[in-house]
């Protein structure tokens, strides 16, 4: 692995200047922390979709739920929980802080004309994955500990990820039982919905979880519909069954759409046994179809290797494995390790950035190449979110819970980032991702106004795939 990267690029014409060198250990964690912004500032204070509130009562039993002596979780003041989530919103802050950093009131976005919109399958889609999977991860006792089990403080943690899962739920129900709140959805959008219903099927199907002991989103996930977690999963695999038979008997025919498609069978035959070897067939035909496609294309390269990757891994084929690794050497020869992105391509969506570092995250996990690999993950990121400023800012160290916190503040933030409340307009910026950033002959520019849900949703996904030892997400059957 490179132990230090150039301290300054030529990107398209603009000399990006790096205040210090970072390693991967650093990419790890400030994807981590990315992550989680972008996550709690969309689904709990930005107001940017249809609101919610649980039953006092049950907010008090969450507490319960996940507090012990040697922490106890507290509610925050006005927080605006999501039963559906809008398509765009603009992260400018309409308020002054009141310096409460429990009072999300004063947090809340810019309204946009996304809220006359129907939600798209992928916003919808994207964002449960993303609740789902933070839950998860507020649920690894090794990290926020067990009430009364292992001692760490992570009380507050705990609780967000009950909170998350509720919003899931909510969420989830209100895509079952509202259709004429979503846009018609293409193969791409229905593909992504069968990932997040399966993963959330999944999720609670069992009293216990990878990495816990005891599943609070499960419990949770009960007490709000009241019937048994079992059943919540059972009927969830059942609503998206169709889904799966649509996308089976679909004629796909481009390399976004097969990868997609893979990523969904895959997640469907993890979730839900009785289809697991139907999938493993699908996914099998689906990787060879990829085999088959040659390509300069950054971003479709991304996808053939995250296809291939799960086609492997599923289907332990030689042949597929062989094309996996052929797929990485092709994705690392098209980057450009001077300007720190693609040859070829200067346009970067989030949904772009998703698929790029989800295919590098899978290459350095799952293929041989892990030292080609690691600079060019080191090296993409720090561009894309750090010099050209995706990540559009990012709260202190000190906002950080102190058994959280880091020595180098490298682990949580880049030094070139501003933060919130002095990032741009009149109050702050939220500390998400810009919609877009664009590498021109006359600088970088990136939109700041603009977020989108389901690419930032998709690329918080990715980045909390990062730490695959506590968060997998990349399920085998």
């Amino acid at each position: 692995m490179l132990k230090n990267l150039l301290k300054s690029s030529l990107v398209s014409g603009l000399l990006i200047t790096q205040v210090s060198a970072i390693e991967f250990v650093h990419v790890l964690e400030q994807g981590y922390w990315y992550s989680r912004y972008n996550l709690g500032e969309l689904v709990m204070k930005s107001g940017n979709g249809e609101t919610f509130m649980p039953d006092m009562a049950m907010v008090g039993t969450m507490l319960d739920m996940v507090s012990d002596d040697l922490s106890r979780a507290m509610p925050p003041q006005n927080p605006a929980l999501l039963k559906r989530v809008y398509n765009k919103g603009n992260p400018l802050f309409i308020t002054a802080s009141n310096g409460q950093m429990m009072d999300f009131s004063d947090s809340r976005w810019e309204r946009t004309d996304s809220e006359n919109e129907l939600t798209s399958y992928e916003a919808f889609a994207w964002t449960v994955t993303k609740e789902v999977e933070w839950s998860k991860q507020f649920n690894v006792d090794s990290h926020f500990g067990s009430p009364r089990g292992l001692p760490v403080p992570g009380a507050q943690e705990r609780f967000n990820g009950v909170v998350l899962c509720a919003e899931a739920l909510m969420q989830t129900m209100e895509f079952m039982q509202n259709p004429a709140a979503f846009a018609p959805a293409d193969n791409s959008g229905k593909a992504a919905a069968l990932i997040a219903i399966a993963d959330f099927a999944q999720y609670i199907a069992t009293p216990t979880a990878r990495n816990m002991q005891n599943n609070r989103c499960a419990q949770a996930a009960s007490m709000m519909a009241m019937k048994p977690a079992s059943q919540i999963s059972s009927e969830f695999l059942m609503f998206a069954t169709p889904l799966y038979e649509e996308l089976k008997q679909t004629n796909l025919e481009n390399v976004k759409d097969k990868s997609l498609a893979i990523q969904a069978f895959t997640w469907f035959g993890y979730a839900n046994p009785v289809k697991a070897e139907e999938a493993r067939g699908l996914i099998r035909n689906l990787g060879r179809d990829l085999t088959r496609v040659t390509t300069t294309d950054a971003l479709e390269q991304a996808y053939i290797v995250k296809g291939l990757n799960d086609s492997a891994r599923i289907t332990k084929n030689a042949a597929l494995t062989r094309a996996f690794e052929q797929s990485v050497t092709k994705l690392i020869s098209l980057f450009n390790t001077e300007s720190g992105i693609f040859n070829g391509k200067n346009s970067y969506s989030t949904d772009d950035v998703a698929i790029i570092l989800g295919a590098i995250n899978a290459a350095k996990l799952f293929s041989n190449q892990e030292e080609v690999v690691t600079p060019v993950f080191v090296k993409f990121f720090d561009t894309i979110f750090n010099q050209a400023g995706m990540q559009l800012s990012a709260p202190g160290v000190e906002s950080i819970a102190q058994y959280e916190r880091k020595p180098d503040s490298r682990m949580h933030r880049a030094e070139e980032l501003p933060l919130p409340r002095v990032a741009g307009g009149s109050f702050g910026i939220a500390p998400v991702y810009a919609a877009n950033v664009e590498f021109g002959a006359n600088g970088i520019t990136k939109t700041h106004d603009q977020f989108d849900s389901a690419g930032a949703m998709h690329l918080a996904n990715q980045m909390i795939w990062f730490h695959n030892s506590e968060v997998n997400g990349f399920p085998e059957f």
